[in-house]
């Protein structure tokens, strides 16, 4: 029989820590709660001082057993003697962070653990497997998810970000895409201008009535992106086959006629751009998916593949 993971001696070195030094919570706070304690006595402590902090009250002995009591679960942790203990029990609250770190990791395998019996109890049952395929990996994606991290930053190592990106701009300008485009360029200066580029979590929406160009606009800004921009592009095709797709890519690149490459009437000359067309294409980052008919939370699931296998910089759908 495997151990639960767990580390009660952090969990009480943490609870120590913060009796000692309450200016400690502050920090902690963004890394565990009550609820990734193991221990139950331990979650009851946490949990007082978590409420004495949201309600801006002193943090010692006396103010957690009393809150403690209040609650009537002071028996329950082991009475005064034992929050006592806890702070006795820590000679420093220098390492409170890693504690709290240590807290948060056991709690996130524990999370595992039942995640994973969440998804052999799924795997049993009469459902669709694409739709347990789908829930198992939102049970994933939520725990990795909750793993704690940093929204602020030190200006000095701002200024080194931002640094890196006017670089990155001034490299932009250098090759002739105009120092406006901060995002990814779209190959449409009119539009980058008013744009600035596509950045990340902009959600874009092509409207326009039925056969007037919206797939062809979508593709060569796909293209545009993945071949200037040097992104990469992930495209969805739930209407086109990703022959008739790559297709329009090519003769977009060749600057050959459609219809010419689909009837086979190519001139020598044709050929060759189409070639050459081709030897470009192969460099740049697209991928392409082409199922017809996909529901959004297999979309969902495909995309986040796509994002971990690919890291795509863009999707595009074509369409919803």
């Amino acid at each position: 029989m495997r151990n639960i993971p767990a580390n009660i001696e952090a969990e009480q070195a943490l609870i120590g820590s913060i009796l000692i030094e309450p200016e400690r919570l502050d920090q902690i706070v963004s890394i565990v709660n009550s609820s990734d304690f193991y221990d139950v006595k331990n979650r009851y402590i946490f949990s007082a001082i978590e409420q004495l902090h949201d309600e801006s009250l002193p943090i010692d002995i006396i103010s957690v057993c009393d809150k403690l009591k209040a609650q009537g679960t002071l028996d329950k942790v082991g009475g005064e003697l034992y929050v006592a203990q806890l702070a006795d029990g820590v000679p420093t609250s220098a390492h409170a962070e890693m504690y709290a770190q240590i807290i948060r990791d056991k709690a996130i395998l524990r999370e595992l653990i039942s995640a994973g019996s969440q998804i052999v109890e799924t795997a049993y049952s009469d459902s669709n497997v694409d739709e347990i395929l789908d829930q198992s990996e939102r049970i994933i994606f939520r725990i990795a998810e909750s793993r704690a991290t940093k929204s602020y930053i030190d200006i000095r190592n701002a200024l080194t970000d931002v640094f890196e990106h006017l670089e990155e701009l001034r490299d932009k300008r250098a090759k002739g895409l105009g120092g406006f485009v901060t995002g990814i360029p779209t190959g449409f200066k009119k539009l980058d201008e008013v744009t600035s580029g596509f950045h990340k979590s902009d959600l874009v929406i092509v409207a326009a009535r039925p056969s007037v160009g919206k797939t062809a606009f979508a593709l060569s800004l796909a293209k545009n992106m993945a071949m200037i921009g040097e992104a990469s592009v992930g495209i969805f095709s739930l209407e086109m086959s990703r022959e008739q797709l790559i297709q329009r890519l090519l003769c977009m690149e060749s600057l050959v006629d459609l219809q010419k490459v689909r009837r086979g009437w190519l001139n020598d000359e044709e050929w060759k751009r189409l070639m050459l067309g081709a030897s470009n294409l192969m460099k740049s980052n697209i991928i392409v998916d082409d199922e017809s008919n996909l529901e959004p939370r297999v979309l969902r699931a495909k995309a986040r593949r796509m994002k971990k296998e690919y890291n795509v910089d863009a999707i595009f759908i074509d369409y919803l």
